[in-house]
């Protein structure tokens, strides 16, 4: 596992939105080369929302645009209904992961999950990487640079 300059440039190459052929790529490049070096691997499904956002945004104009035309029109009341539904429908799909509209094109991925044995069991480190892309705003194919995190190290007892 001391190649990771080698094994980056490969993760490198293309961007990996969520939902595309390259996150799935990505996933199983990382599961076949933890194998390979001896790491216990599994990988996990969970249902992705990759459109979500996206819907959020045109639900979220497209509402706007109907509360104005209907504060125009006189409509007063309706235009207020509209103008609490809009936050209301971006948390509950957003925060509370309630599929309001998110569900359109939702996907099965892979989580990989690696399992490293410890020298000590006494040991227990806990690391986390996110293999997705996350892409400039108006830049869709230059990726902007990925990060890692520890989350956790501590003593079992």
């Amino acid at each position: 596992m001391s190649r990771w300059n080698e094994l980056l440039p490969r993760l490198a190459q293309v961007p990996r939105e969520n939902g595309t052929v390259a996150l799935h790529q990505a996933a199983n490049f990382l599961r076949e080369t933890l194998e390979a070096s001896g790491v216990d691997v599994e990988l996990i499904a969970f249902t992705a929302t990759p459109w979500a956002l996206r819907l959020a945004g045109v639900i979220a104009l497209a509402a706007g645009l109907l509360c104005f035309e209907m504060m125009r029109s006189g409509r007063y009341g309706a235009a207020i209904a509209v103008s609490l539904a809009i936050p209301a429908l971006l948390v509950a799909e957003l925060e509370f992961h309630q599929p309001v509209f998110g569900w359109i094109g939702t996907q099965t991925q892979q989580h990989v999950l690696a399992t490293l044995a410890a020298r000590a069991p006494l040991q227990r480190v806990i690391f986390t990487a996110h293999y997705a892309t996350k892409t400039d705003l108006l830049d869709p194919i230059e990726p902007a640079p990925g990060r890692c995190w520890p989350m956790e190290s501590r003593r079992r007892r």
